[in-house]
């Protein structure tokens, strides 16, 4: 939840709402979320389904709307072959649940209806991330509790990335670390997640470099035994993704000021 000047800022901005609001919120949404987390614990649902009905629960609240725009230009052409769709009918979710669609609405599983729609207030980047999360395309796992970044790096050496869906926080209306919200946590790990696998960003070589640094961590302990240099060491394990030589300039960056930094402070 950045703020700046007593406003909210950031990529979602347009769907968050003030710390102080989130406690009663937490209290009106509590009926789906435990639909939600039902449903995932006797495994009657899969993941991406979570997460996407997750979101469409906030903002429904949030937007006091659907958000959402028919025939999506840019999914409209994509045939999906049969095999490869694996998504619940929408009529067969819990009551409550159904309620997060429009009543007369005409897809009848939850991938179509994902397909076929555009989250107007969102990033088109999350959108992307769920239908190749559900076609199988990207290893996406879904976790309930905040990954160490030494953690992180381990699953994204394995080619893997995360969504952290908190439903204690959600439940509660608590923050979660970096001032985050449940909702705003999620929509921020499925951002990482895109930049992560999408071809843009070369994923291949994001796997290669954490990869290295998984490997060679162990060399970094003189250097993790300051702060600061740990700080930034973090950001880049575990909250950061981008081209393989954006990752590497910061790393050689990280790793030149700590040795400065410690020369100067052995001649002191």
């Amino acid at each position: 939840m950045p703020i700046e000047n007593q406003q909210l800022v950031g990529k979602f901005k347009k769907v968050l709402i003030p710390y102080r609001n989130l406690k009663s919120e937490a209290t009106l949404l509590s009926p789906y979320i435990l639909e939600l987390q039902e449903l995932e614990n006797t495994n009657s649902i899969y993941d991406w389904e979570i997460v996407l009905l997750f979101i469409m629960v906030y903002l429904k609240h949030r937007l006091n709307s659907y958000v959402v725009q028919d025939n999506d230009p840019q999914y409209e052409k994509i045939i999906i072959p049969n095999e490869k769709i694996i998504s619940n009918e929408i009529n067969s979710l819990p009551i409550l649940l159904q309620s997060l669609f429009p009543k007369k609405e005409k897809c009848t599983t939850v991938f179509d209806y994902l397909l076929s729609k555009r989250f107007i207030k969102l990033p088109g980047e999350l959108k992307d991330c769920l239908v190749n999360w559900a076609l199988g395309f990207y290893p996406v796992r879904l976790l309930h509790r905040v990954l160490l970044p030494l953690e992180v790096l381990t699953i994204q050496a394995h080619g893997n990335r995360i969504v952290t869906l908190s439903y204690t926080d959600s439940l509660s209306g608590d923050l979660l670390i970096g001032n985050r919200d449940a909702f705003e946590f999620v929509l921020h790990d499925i951002s990482h997640a895109h930049t992560f696998f999408n071809a843009y960003y070369d994923p291949k070589g994001q796997i290669s470099f954490f990869k290295f640094l998984n490997n060679h961590i162990g060399l970094l302990h003189p250097y993790r035994r300051y702060d600061e240099f740990q700080k930034k060491l973090d950001y880049l394990l575990s909250d950061m993704n981008s081209h393989p030589e954006h990752l590497k300039s910061y790393f050689r960056a990280i790793l030149s000021e700590s040795k400065k930094d410690i020369r100067t402070k052995k001649k002191s």
